[in-house]
């Protein structure tokens, strides 16, 4: 249960009893209200834009480097049976920023007006930035960020998002 204590500035976590022995239990997480308003209520489903179980349509490009793409068969997929798996090797190209892509071919057009795009991605532990380039109405191409330059340093799934500025259309 959620509480505003008579002498408290902030909302806490109160325990209350819940079963039928009067017995409390831990809280092992802390909630504080950041805002008085009620939540957003998120009334469309999320879009699969692509399942990445086939690669059909879909190839690795390089800069300074070499990438290939396969699909992969995790044992445990966040979504799907399997994955996109890029393999890349930045020691093989000229001295300078490496990049290693996935291109859509044709490019997979979003409908509506979407605000984020968000993906699982599985990290080796390295430093890596995730990026992805997104086509306006009129065909300009915009760079959106899934992490911070070098923030993507996770071993294992992690579930990325990249906002999508609203003057693109």
């Amino acid at each position: 249960m959620v509480a505003r204590l008579p002498f408290a500035d902030t909302v806490s976590v109160v325990n209350r009893p819940s079963d039928s022995g009067g017995r409390e239990r831990s809280v092992p997480t802390t909630l504080q209200v950041v805002t008085t308003e009620p939540p957003m209520q998120i009334t469309k489903p999320f879009l699969t834009v692509h399942d990445f179980n086939s690669l059909n349509g879909i190839q690795a490009t390089a800069a300074r480097a070499t990438a290939s793409i396969s699909t992969a068969s995790v044992q445990e997929p966040n979504r799907g049976d399997g994955a996109l798996k890029l393999t890349y090797d930045y020691t093989q190209g000229e001295t300078g920023t490496s990049a290693a892509y996935v291109r859509m071919n044709p490019v997979l057009p979003l409908r509506g007006n979407p605000q984020e795009l968000g993906m699982w991605a599985y990290g080796d532990g390295r430093e890596h930035w995730l990026r992805a380039t997104i086509l306006d109405g009129n065909g300009a191409a915009h760079t959106i960020n899934f992490t911070n330059e070098n923030g993507f340093n996770t071993r294992g799934w992690q579930y990325v998002r990249a906002a999508i500025p609203a003057h693109i259309k």
